[in-house]
């Protein structure tokens, strides 16, 4: 175990916000304009009104996302710094705050309690409009959003990045935002979000690619270090696919083929054209894949939201 450098003087804030990785936000927004904007075709398919609590539910699933996967960003750069996983000399993706010195680690804890606060008061409020539930599926996402990198075994560190990610940027939230905007579980619901859950397990995938040795050296035991080089170099790519291929079927049972083919179609070339590119076995190709896979995940959930309202 490391100790994170001297803390910098500096902006604190503004290296608090940063170390929350705002770019990646978009890739937690996906599944709840998903979830919600399916939630909210359906009851337009059943003649039912469109009303506040709909668009207040919204903003809820909007701000919960964005604490949890605030808060898990910086337990992430908090307890790699601690561990040893990221240094400032052997890191290959984006910079890392507590590491490097920019940011002590009291007030990363202090603030990622903070979040997960918040998102749990979040939870609470939406259980007004969607019951009690909520608050218990709020309450199961910030318990992985700490153990995804903290806690006695973190899952992180067990090659459980990819599945976390499916399950819980996936069905559980798409699930769980068209409950809150119809008021039930449907199975059609949970398979599209597999769509989201795959698109998140391709992001993890690609981080966990890019770097493999170094998790490798310190003992943290990922996919990407258990596969082959280049079956973990095609990973990500799977995934993505199989995203396209889970929104295609499902749009040709919601709406029809014509417009199902186009939505896949769309989504394939701009994948290819975004992403494969910079699938290479280089950290700053990889850094790049990150990005513009986030960025996909936010226009793959406006092409399914497009596509059922246009």
């Amino acid at each position: 175990m490391t100790s994170p450098g001297p803390v910098a003087t500096g902006n604190r804030f503004g290296y608090i916000l940063k170390a929350c990785r705002p770019p990646t936000l978009l890739l937690g927004f996906t599944p709840v304009l998903v979830g919600s904007s399916y939630g909210i075709f359906q009851q337009q398919q059943s003649d039912m009104i469109i009303g506040w609590q709909n668009w207040l539910s919204l903003a809820g699933c909007l701000l919960l996302v964005f604490c949890l996967q605030s808060a898990a960003n910086l337990i992430n750069d908090l307890k790699d710094a601690e561990s040893g996983v990221d240094s400032a000399e052997t890191r290959l993706g984006p910079q890392r705050y507590v590491s490097s010195g920019l940011l002590a680690p009291g007030l990363v804890r202090m603030s990622y309690r903070l979040l997960l606060l918040l998102g749990l008061v979040t939870g609470v409020g939406l259980a007004l409009i969607g019951g009690w539930i909520a608050v218990g599926l709020a309450a199961i996402c910030v318990v992985f959003a700490y153990a995804y990198t903290a806690g006695p075994w973190p899952l992180s560190h067990y090659g459980l990045g990819e599945l976390v990610a499916f399950i819980f940027f996936g069905p559980v939230a798409v699930g769980g935002c068209y409950f809150l905007q119809t008021g039930h579980w449907t199975s059609a619901a949970l398979s599209l979000g597999a769509g989201p859950g795959f698109l998140a397990a391709a992001v993890m995938a690609i981080n966990n690619f890019r770097d493999r040795e170094n998790d490798y050296l310190s003992g943290k035991k990922t996919i990407a270090t258990r596969l082959p080089v280049q079956a973990a170099q095609r990973l990500p790519w799977i995934f993505i696919l199989a995203a396209i291929i889970i929104i295609g079927l499902l749009s040709a049972l919601a709406l029809d083929y014509t417009r199902a083919i186009l939505v896949a179609l769309s989504l394939v070339i701009l994948a290819h054209i975004q992403i494969k590119p910079w699938l290479k076995n280089s950290a700053p190709q990889l850094n790049q894949a990150l990005k513009q896979t986030t960025k996909f995940s936010f226009l793959y959930s406006v092409v399914f939201v497009g596509s059922l309202f246009v």
